[in-house]
């Protein structure tokens, strides 16, 4: 239901009958039973509230990309020269390129996670440093193997797929939840790493691995909750509680869209009745001054 598993799943679903080798014949009853089973999700996808939200984080609709194309044409003159190298198609591919490979990237791992802080700590990456020499490791010795399994094959296919779907995106190279997949992979490089490196070296990296961990714990506990506040939109309750409470003393009340959308947290906190909601049209059509409002 997540969106990346509309490109994700169908990859997988590709490799998988590659590396399995499966007949024709399997081929077209795969193809075919998926399409009818699947051909709700498959509407959605394409035509649906799915296709709707991909529009909204796809690189190819992002405003920054268009401005960027805009920007140097227009600052080239429009030549035809400008024209080849700032276009959709030149300007969205090196923005995925640049997605996918720093999905791998060591900010994104190992040093800050995810940009955003409901997903990440910012202090600590979504691996921990030690698991860095056990994955290189491990994908060392996976990929010197001379006769790979099948399954093998298909952990090295699912560490290639999983930032496919994150890379499409504007924000894809440090989301956490889009590159959500990329955890299986790597957990399992991490352990194959760990079980061919001398025993004796699996002490020291216990000592880091607490250490990391006890440090993770101790920030999450002290300090988090003081600097990822906003994040969690702390405060909005008691706001529109107040405002609910005290609207009639005064004309008119104002609230600020700058920070988060103020709608949807008022209506819901206020006990707003949806009979009420449903009737209206949610359109900034109004103006306050010289802001724009919702009517």
């Amino acid at each position: 239901t997540y969106n990346t598993a509309n490109i994700l799943v169908p990859l997988l679903c590709l490799a998988s009958l590659i590396i399995w080798r499966a007949k024709k014949e399997k081929w077209f009853i795969l193809i075919a039973a998926g399409a009818i089973f699947c051909s709700p999700l498959i509407y959605q996808i394409f035509f649906g509230h799915a296709a709707d939200r991909f529009g909204t984080v796809a690189i190819f609709n992002n405003k920054e990309i268009v401005a960027e194309i805009d920007h140097y044409r227009n600052a080239g003159k429009n030549t035809l020269l400008s024209k080849i190298f700032y276009n959709k198609l030149t300007v969205s591919g090196r923005k995925i390129l640049f997605n996918y490979f720093n999905a791998f990237g060591d900010n994104f791992l190992f040093k800050e996670g995810d940009v955003t802080f409901r997903h990440s700590l910012h202090q600590v990456g979504n691996l921990y440093w030690i698991e860095l020499p056990l994955i290189v490791w491990g994908l060392v010795v996976l990929v010197r193997k001379n006769n790979k399994s099948k399954g093998d094959w298909f952990l090295l296919s699912l560490l290639l797929i999983a930032p496919t779907a994150a890379s499409l995106t504007f924000d894809g190279y440090n989301h956490a939840s889009r590159l959500f997949l990329l955890v299986f992979p790597l957990s399992y490089l991490a352990a194959y790493g760990l079980n061919n490196i001398n025993r004796y070296l699996i002490f020291s990296g216990l000592i880091i691995l607490f250490f990391e961990f006890s440090f993770y714990q101790y920030y999450y506990w002290n300090f988090y909750r003081n600097e990822s506040w906003r994040w969690w939109h702390t405060g909005y309750k008691e706001a529109m509680q107040y405002v609910a409470a005290n609207k009639n003393n005064y004309s008119k009340v104002v609230m600020d869209n700058t920070y988060e959308p103020a709608l949807i947290r008022y209506l819901f906190w206020s006990k707003s009745d949806p009979k009420m909601i449903f009737s209206l049209e949610d359109k900034m059509d109004k103006k306050v001054g010289s802001f724009n409002g919702f009517c």
